[in-house]
């Protein structure tokens, strides 16, 4: 095998690092910076 992933594995290693990175959140001062967020809700 030499090291070789499973496709399996290799599908639910790169699922997992999707996921991770999409779970991120932004501080809401630099959201409101890059306008992803607006600064006076009212």
């Amino acid at each position: 095998e030499g090291g070789a992933m499973d496709p399996v594995e290799r599908a639910l290693r790169i699922a997992d690092n999707v996921v991770r990175h999409k779970l991120i959140r932004l501080p809401e001062d630099e959201a409101t910076r890059r306008g992803l967020l607006t600064s006076g809700a009212d």
